[in-house]
């Protein structure tokens, strides 16, 4: 994927005009030539030689000199680390696409446009074999402002993949915030169910609202008896068989199998018990859409540390005396003991210079949530909509619920924290005030017309595999005809050419996908089988990485 990689990259690169090409990217000549600059040992043109001092600086790191931007005060990337640096945020975030990606690399690195990001998901094939064929959502948010105001618990059925004796998968989320919760369990008995939301209670309080399906384990007289501990914990369960009453936990159950999938594919394992931990900070720890802040951020007021390059000089400073030794705060060198010093100095000047712009933000959260109960209230349009959902739940009119929240919290204490929960408060309600506005029908699947060679991908039905295998069957377009003025298309998979033929609403487009096996597979002489079976073959092998 390495070469296909920078060979993508060179194309693009090489149709941008040549004043863009020199900048773009930062190369590793060229990063040397603005460590001269900033340095002064040496000029080049005097275009350069501004460019160079107005966007960078060198930072010193025990004895390496590294160029960092100004702006975004991020090191910078050079051309020849791409791959691996991008490689690195794309499974920080544990493959949940383009926008966390890029989040992620923003938040780290400098001098990495976007396009570049696109272009290295797009040859992932662990996302491209489990990417979604997204149906219309129809029905109204509920709004839940405020952490633990609601938390919809579910299970997820592993039995298909059981791991030392563990056969479900209990999961939480947090409605406002999305903060998850994952845990192995044995069995789905209510008392293991009781227990771990008891754990969780005792740690995080109970919420206002704990709401759950119509299963049994949910029911119990065990989980009823929470509310004698928790007085004013109210339990909801919803109908049977409507899932769309805690559609955001739902979506969360797909979101935790797909990750869980990569991540066994990723470490060559069968352990998924052992993985719901990264899966579980992999989910936390990225951005949701509806808040532009992430989980974590919101429920703990900072990301998890992460500052690579001090702790990288950190480990090589033990590694020169022994691995095994225990560093002390006054062993450090100055240069690493003064640059952890300005970090919290920042940090703490950012608390301060928050304080002054948080008193108006009460009272503009408190008319947005009065807002948009107020329009939930007075809507009574049943039209299909069109809804931007990411860790977003809808649910129909008759489920919903209104939580009226107490925003008048005094405001002595304005602090970062507070500043980052008022943020995702904005945009949670300025998300669904734009739910409720833009109602329209999702717009069709479009049609288009491939060319033999081309890479497309077939839904994989639930019963042909299991929670964590591949949604997607990639193939190879072998052939195609015109009937009834509609082209049909045969396609090859890995193991054979697939039996039945398709019309092209069937694919989900890969041509910019990776697969390069596939794509370079002779189908002459592969057997002839049917979709089923391709698909059986496909979720059932066992994944092996050079």
């Amino acid at each position: 994927m390495k070469e296909t990689f920078y060979s993508k990259l060179d194309a693009y690169l090489s149709a941008l005009n040549f004043r863009r090409q020199s900048k773009y990217v930062i190369t590793n000549e060229t990063y040397n030539k603005i460590l001269q600059v900033l340095s002064n040992e040496k000029k080049f043109n005097p275009s350069f030689n501004f460019w160079a001092k107005k966007r960078f600086t060198i930072v010193k790191i025990s004895e390496q000199r590294i160029i960092y931007c100004i702006e975004t005060k991020l090191p910078i990337v050079q051309y020849e680390n791409l791959y691996e640096i991008l490689n690195e945020c794309h499974l920080a975030v544990g493959h949940l696409g383009r926008d966390k990606t890029w989040h992620e690399v923003k938040r780290r690195f400098a001098q990495i446009p976007l396009e570049i990001v696109k272009l290295f998901i797009s040859l992932c094939d662990q996302c491209a074999s489990r990417r979604v064929f997204h149906k219309p959502i129809v029905g109204k948010p509920i709004i839940s402002v405020g952490f633990m105001t609601r938390m919809q618990i579910d299970l997820i059925d592993m039995r298909s993949s059981g791991y030392n004796d563990y056969k479900w998968i209990f999961h939480a989320t947090d409605h406002f915030s999305k903060f998850s919760w994952l845990f192995p369990m044995i069995s789905k008995e209510a008392s293991n169910v009781a227990s771990i939301l008891q754990s969780i209670f005792y740690q995080f309080g109970a919420p206002k609202i704990l709401q759950s399906d119509n299963g049994r384990e949910f029911t119990a007289k065990v989980i009823a008896d929470l509310t004698k501990t928790w007085p004013g914990l109210l339990i909801i369960n919803g109908r049977p068989r409507n899932p769309q009453s805690q559609r955001l936990v739902e979506r969360g159950n797909s979101v935790v199998q797909q990750l869980l999938g990569k991540w066994l594919s990723t470490n060559n394992t069968l352990d998924w018990p052992s993985g719901l931990g990264p899966v579980m900070l992999a989910i936390n720890s990225s951005v949701a859409k509806s808040m532009k802040k992430t989980p974590f951020e919101v429920v703990f007021g900072q990301h998890p540390r992460s500052e690579d390059d001090i702790w990288k000089n950190i480990f090589d400073y033990q590694r020169q005396d022994d691995n095994n030794k225990i560093i002390l705060e006054e062993d450090l060198p100055d240069d690493i003991a003064n640059i952890l010093q300005e970090v919290h100095d920042v940090e703490s000047q950012s608390d301060l210079n928050q304080d002054s712009s948080n008193n108006n933000q009460l009272e503009t959260n408190e008319n947005m949530v009065l807002g948009v109960v107020q329009e939930l209230d007075n809507d009574n349009d049943n039209t299909p909509h069109e809804i931007v959902i990411d860790h977003e739940e809808c649910v129909d009119e008759a489920e919903l619920v209104q939580n009226h929240v107490n925003l008048n919290v005094s405001t002595r204490h304005n602090d970062r924290h507070r500043q980052f929960r008022e943020e995702a408060e904005q945009s949670y309600l300025k998300n669904a005030q734009s739910q409720l506005i833009t109602y329209k029908t999702r717009s069709a699947k479009r049609q288009r017309t491939y060319v033999v060679g081309d890479m497309v991908g077939l839904k994989v039905s639930e019963v042909d595999r299991t929670n964590t295998s591949s949604t997607i069957l990639p193939c190879k377009i072998i052939d195609k005809y015109s009937q009834n003025g509609e082209f049909m298309y045969t396609v090859a998979a890995q193991n054979g050419i697939i039996k039945e033929h398709f019309d092209s609403m069937a694919f989900l487009d890969l041509t910019t996908a990776n697969f390069a096996s596939l794509r370079a597979m002779n189908v002459d002489g592969l057997p002839t089988i049917t979709f089923i079976q391709a698909s059986q073959i496909h979720t059932k092998e066992v994944p092996h990485f050079p």
